[in-house]
């Protein structure tokens, strides 16, 4: 593969996208995290951005044609994104036949994680980051198809960053099978187990899970041990998260962000309200309207989060 792009596979429109082999200089031998079956991430340095990670898609002779295909896809989306948070993607790094996603490191984490280490910080004004980020997908007409806290980072000012474009769709894209039915069953809207395409809805009623997730600290159904037992319970029972807690350690109202989440997660994909709608009830919640760490306004992209705390 030539060394200044990625060149494309099958019938998919040939692009390229610059190799900055030349600004990284140096990069771990042994990776910082394995995600799932398909990447490993490694922590490198790059001439002006300091640290970075480094995502590898595992490659195989046997799944060699599908893995640059998802790459291929992953790169001409997440290349068009500008958004304060979104992950940028400063380009593709090339070493010993393996290809590189190379973007800025988030020095605290994924989402449950920093959560973990940081109890009291307004969920509210994450959720309100998150929102905007997808909100602007919509609004390009991009479906992002894997809408987690696993895939929403947390950089060093305390900002998330959505990631992971691997299953997102472009508005020109013709629906393919490995958009059906992809992505993890917990997040997943009812009508994706029909083997219906994904949408903006169903990108929509995974924010909802990741609302529960992001106020509880657990996956969605984290009662549920298996998948199918969680799909039992919402195809016939028609059961969604617990909507508890209702309020933070230091008693910040949950109730308007769990009726943002009980409007993202109707059974019809009509009846969901859009991800605009949702980002502009989550940011008229009046823990973003306080000031210091209660009661700071709600964070510009360049600004940490606010917390909870006094």
């Amino acid at each position: 593969m030539d060394s200044r792009g990625i060149a494309a596979v099958g019938n998919h429109e040939a692009f390229t996208l610059e190799d900055i082999g030349f600004a990284i200089i140096s990069i771990d031998r042994m990776p910082i995290n394995v995600t799932g079956h398909f990447n490993d991430i490694f922590l490198g340095k790059h001439a002006s951005f300091g640290q970075v990670a480094l995502r590898r898609p595992r490659v195989s002779e046997s799944n060699y044609r599908d893995t640059m295909r998802r790459f291929q896809r992953e790169t001409k989306t997440w290349r068009s994104l500008d958004h304060p948070y979104i992950l940028p993607l400063l380009g593709i790094f090339k070493r010993d036949e393996h290809i590189y996603f190379v973007s800025p490191f988030a020095e605290n984490g994924c989402l449950l994680e920093y959560l973990a280490d940081r109890p009291r910080v307004n969920r509210i004004s994450l959720l309100s980051g998150i929102a905007d980020a997808i909100a602007y997908l919509h609004n390009n007409g991009i479906v992002h198809g894997d809408i987690k806290a696993g895939n929403v980072l947390i950089n060093g000012r305390e900002c998330p960053l959505l990631c992971d474009f691997g299953l997102a769709k472009m508005p020109y894209c013709k629906t393919s099978t490995e958009r059906k039915g992809a992505g993890t069953v917990r997040w997943q809207s009812p009508e994706l187990w029909d083997n219906i395409p994904r949408s903006l809805a169903s990108d929509t009623y995974a924010f909802a899970m990741t609302i529960a997730e992001t106020l509880t600290g657990d996956v969605p159904f984290g009662h549920l041990h298996s998948e199918v037992a969680v799909i039992k319970a919402v195809l016939t029972c028609d059961e969604r998260p617990f909507m508890t807690p209702q309020a933070s350690p230091t008693g910040i109202s949950y109730e308007s962000a769990w009726s943002v989440a009980k409007s993202c997660w109707s059974t019809l994909p009509q009846d969901r309200i859009s991800m605009t709608k949702a980002l502009q009830r989550l940011r008229a919640d009046p823990s973003l309207a306080k000031k210091s760490s209660d009661t700071s306004p709600e964070p510009g992209p360049e600004d940490p989060m606010i917390t909870d705390e006094a």
